[in-house]
C-alpha cells in the first residue's frame, strides 16, 4: 500500500475585520513516488482527507467544492494586563484545518525575544547561564515586523545591524545609591551604562533594562519605542554590593526555534458539544437531567420539553448520565468539523492580527507547496 500525502490550498483573500472570514480549502493529495518523478505517478484529487492511498479515487476528477469554512466572532475581551482573548467557531473545518491554524499560531507565527546575553559582571546568587535563561523569557514588546530574521549561521557582523537587533543594557547594583541619568543613551555607551541601585528590597525587575538603540532605530519606532512587556518581572534578587552588568540582544524568531518567540499565551480548540435528549422520559426525569448538571446546560420550556440552552458551558463531565435512569436519554457526542477556538495573546499584538497572520502564513505555505507540486510534475 502507498502512502499519500495531503497539501492544503487556500483559496480566495483573507479578510479580517469586525468579523472573522477563514477561506475554504481544496486539497490536493499524490503519491509519494510522484516526488520521485517516476513516469507512472499520477496527480489525483481525493473528496476526503486520507492517509493511505486509495485506488477507488485513482481516476477521480475534482469533486464539487467542499462546504465553505466560516469563522464566526463569540466573544473579544482585552484586559488591563495588555492581554487580549479571542474566541471564535471555525465551521465546516476538518480538523487538520484546525490544528494547523493553532500549530501556526504557536509556531510559525515571529516575534521578538531576547537571544544571546553579554555578561560583564555577575556577583549574584544566580549563575550566568540560569541567568541567561531567565532573561530570555522575559516578554518584549517590539514590533517584530520592523525587523528580519537572523541569519542560520551566527555572524558577528550582524550584531549591531539595526534592521536585525535590539540591545538592552542592565547595570545594577544591590542596595541603595543615586539615580542614574540614562538621558540620551545609545548602543555606544555600551560598557559605559551607569549603574542603578535596586533599592531595600534587592529585586532586580524587568523595568532595569534600558533599551540602546543603535543608529536609526529612535526615528524608526518613534513615539512606540522598544521596552519589556511587562515592568513588573523579577528577574533575581542582590544584596548590597551584589552586582550585574550585562547586554541583551533581541532577534526575530518563532515558536519552532524556542517558546520564548511564541507570540500567544495559548492558542487551543475544542470540538462544540452536543447533547440529544430523548423527549418522551418523564417530566421528573426531566427535571432531576437539569439538576444533575454541574454547568447549568439544561433548560425545561413551559411545554415541558428540556433542551440545551448553554451548551458551551458543557465541558463533558458526564454527570448527566451518570445515574441509570438517564443514561438511557441521553447521549453525548460533538458537532462535526465544527471547533470553538481561543487565542489568548502575550499583549504585544492583538489576537486578531495573530489570528490574521497566522492564515497569510498558511498561505503561503500552500502556494509555496503548490508550486513544488506543480514543479514536480512531469511537464
Amino acid at each position: 500500500m502507498a502512502y499519500c500525502t495531503t497539501f492544503y490550498i487556500i483559496k480566495n483573500n483573507i479578510e479580517l475585520d469586525d468579523h472573522l472570514y477563514c477561506e475554504y480549502f481544496t486539497f490536493l493529495d499524490f503519491r509519494l513516488n510522484g516526488l520521485l518523478g517516476r513516469p507512472k505517478s499520477k496527480i489525483f484529487f481525493l473528496p476526503k482527507m486520507t492517509d493511505f492511498y486509495n485506488p477507488q479515487y485513482e481516476d477521480t476528477e475534482i469533486h464539487d467544492e467542499l462546504p465553505e469554512t466560516q469563522v464566526q466572532v463569540l466573544s473579544y475581551e482585552t484586559y488591563d494586563t495588555k492581554e487580549d482573548r479571542i474566541v471564535f467557531d471555525l465551521i465546516n473545518a476538518p480538523p487538520a484545518y484546525a490544528n494547523a491554524l493553532r500549530r501556526t499560531l504557536l509556531a510559525d507565527v515571529p516575534s521578538m525575544a531576547f537571544d544571546l546575553v553579554g555578561i560583564d559582571q555577575n556577583t549574584g546568587m544566580v549563575p550566568d547561564e540560569v541567568l541567561c535563561h531567565r532573561i530570555g523569557l522575559i516578554p518584549l514588546n517590539i514590533d517584530p515586523s520592523y525587523f528580519t530574521f537572523p541569519p542560520e549561521t551566527p555572524n558577528p557582523n550582524t550584531d549591531d545591524d539595526p534592521n536585525m537587533v535590539v540591545m538592552f543594557g542592565l547595570n545594577i547594583i544591590g542596595g541603595e545609591g543615586p539615580e542614574p541619568n540614562y538621558d540620551g543613551v545609545d548602543s555606544t555607551w555600551e560598557g559605559q551604562l551607569p549603574p542603578v541601585y535596586t533599592g531595600p528590597s534587592g529585586k532586580v525587575m524587568s523595568s532595569h533594562f534600558v533599551w540602546m538603540p543603535f543608529q536609526g532605530q529612535v526615528e524608526s519606532f518613534g513615539d512606540n519605542p522598544p521596552c519589556v512587556l511587562h515592568d513588573d518581572v523579577e528577574v533575581t534578587t542582590l544584596v548590597p554590593g551584589q552586582r550585574i552588568h550585562l547586554y541583551a540582544r533581541a532577534y526575530k524568531g518563532t515558536g519552532s526555534i524556542h517558546a520564548k518567540f511564541s507570540p500567544v499565551c495559548t492558542a487551543y480548540y475544542r470540538e462544540l458539544p452536543k447533547v440529544e435528549i430523548n423527549q418522551d422520559m418523564a417530566d421528573n426525569r426531566k427535571q432531576l437531567l437539569k439538576e444533575s448538571c454541574p454547568c447549568d446546560v439544561f433548560e425545561i420550556e413551559e411545554t415541558g420539553d428540556i433542551y440545551t440552552a448553554n451548551i458551551r458551558n458543557c465541558t463533558m463531565c458526564r454527570e448527566c448520565t451518570r445515574l441509570p435512569e438517564l443514561k438511557a436519554n441521553v447521549r453525548l457526542g460533538n458537532v462535526a468539523n465544527h471547533y470553538e477556538f481561543t487565542v489568548e495573546s502575550l499583549g504585544v499584538r492583538s489576537s486578531i492580527q495573530l489570528v490574521k497572520e497566522a492564515l497569510q502564513i498558511l498561505r503561503e505555505k500552500c502556494k509555496d507547496m503548490q508550486q513544488a507540486v506543480d514543479d514536480a510534475i512531469p511537464k
